[in-house]
């Protein structure tokens, strides 16, 4: 009888001191708001722009030459030779006027001095006709009976033969760029000249309703 005794007092004080320990023992401090470690911000978030900034931004690089903005220029070499200079379109004289219906892209000058004098494996820098800055190397260099003559080049850096073919005569001269962005033409008289996109020719002067199918 006494062990029966003895055993369940031992159960109850154990007991005892397991509830105070847990419940009573107003020492233990439970979780506040306070004491919670804050979580940190979620990496979806998105950070905070500042307006003033990004007009600035804008602004510096609206005012960037037209070349730097090109995301895929591709880099020219220190030998490359300029026969091409952009210039205001007012400066053309009025003798020598664009294509009828076509507005040209650019309006350059022509060094016809440099052009003459250019050789096989020398590279020349191409107008600034898209987006990016071309350059060409000349491959072959032709001369004529009238006295005029051609050259004929490709794009470097390219793996594909994106052709450039440019002829200079006493008066006239004439160039057909191919670029992976598309084909342009050069037309100048003497030292002034045009540069046009080929798709804005045809547009102008080819009617695409009538049908090209010769009928007998």
């Amino acid at each position: 009888m006494q062990t029966k005794l003895y055993a369940i007092s031992i159960s109850t004080v154990i007991s005892f001191f397991l509830y105070q320990i847990l419940v009573i023992d107003t020492n233990i401090k439970q979780p506040t708001l306070s004491t919670l470690t804050p979580t940190p911000p979620s990496s979806n978030e998105l950070p905070e722009i500042d307006d003033k900034e990004l007009i600035a931004l804008f602004n510096d690089i609206s005012q960037l030459e037209p070349h730097t903005k090109n995301l895929g220029k591709q880099p020219l070499s220190d030998k490359t030779i300029n026969i091409f200079t952009e210039v205001e379109s007012d400066t053309i004289e009025e003798k020598f006027l664009a294509k009828e219906g076509v507005t040209p892209l650019l309006t350059v000058n022509l060094d016809k001095e440099k052009i003459q004098s250019l050789q096989v494996g020398e590279k020349i820098r191409l107008p600034l006709v898209g987006q990016v800055e071309y350059e060409s190397i000349i491959n072959e260099k032709t001369r004529h009976n009238n006295g005029s003559f051609s050259l004929l080049g490709t794009l470097t850096n390219y793996e594909e033969p994106y052709s450039v073919i440019l002829t200079q005569g006493e008066e006239y001269s004439f160039a057909t760029l191919s670029t992976p962005e598309g084909t342009f033409e050069i037309e100048a008289e003497e030292d002034q000249g045009y540069v046009y996109a080929v798709n804005d020719i045809d547009n102008a002067w080819i009617d695409y309703s009538k049908s090209d199918i010769l009928t007998p």
